[in-house]
């Protein structure tokens, strides 16, 4: 006998029985997190660590500590500190403005005609850290394993982790090197503004 081809409706009732899991099995859904959930949880992470209150910074004299107001409360990871006033506290430069400590990348003596940003800023254990940004121009050589070289361009410098920053200290250095915890406030050749913050602010001031 003459074999018949099949036609049309042979494959439509063929169809019939056919489902997609007998090729492909099914799969579990996909989740992935979404970018507003990654930004909200950096945003938390940035406003769990912060100043609650206003240090009221300072700096005057023939001395080269600052000082502070009353007892300040804190932030770290959303857990509460506070801090007495201080009188005399030191602000030599304890991080550089990619927040690497000192012993990692050197601090610096700010040249005249330059201005940079130093934030003063706490963590847990009550550590004072002053974290000291670069000036525009500056040549700031690689750290192994850390940053390659850069060129520093004058901006409010990266806070580490862990710290709750409270103040920034901009100075402009007209005829006088600056160097913090060293150089007198009242040394003359540079002029230094005092901000008291809560969180750093996306512009510096």
């Amino acid at each position: 006998a003459e074999a018949t081809k099949p036609g049309l409706d042979d494959f439509a009732r063929a169809g019939d029985d056919f489902q997609s899991e007998d090729i492909i099995p099914a799969r579990p859904p996909v989740t992935h997190a979404p970018i507003q959930r990654i930004a909200q949880n950096a945003g938390a992470a940035a406003l769990g660590t912060r100043a609650m209150t206003k240090a009221t910074l300072a700096g005057s004299g023939a001395v080269a500590t600052v000082s502070t107001t009353g007892t300040n409360t804190y932030l770290v990871d959303g857990a509460f500190y506070s801090f007495a006033a201080w009188t005399v506290q030191a602000i030599t430069a304890t991080h550089s403005m990619f927040g690497q400590p000192v012993a990692v990348q050197p601090a610096y003596t700010q040249p005249i005609g330059t201005t940079a940003y130093y934030v003063v800023a706490l963590n847990a254990a009550g550590t004072v850290g002053v974290i000291q940004g670069s000036y525009a121009g500056q040549a700031i050589p690689a750290i192994s394993a850390v940053s390659q070289a850069t060129i520093g361009n004058g901006a409010l410098p990266t806070v580490p982790a862990g710290y709750a920053p409270i103040g920034i200290i901009k100075v402009v250095s007209t005829t006088t090197a600056f160097t913090p915890g060293t150089t007198l406030w009242n040394a003359g050749g540079f002029t230094a503004t005092f901000l008291d913050v809560s969180v750093l602010p996306t512009v510096a001031p």
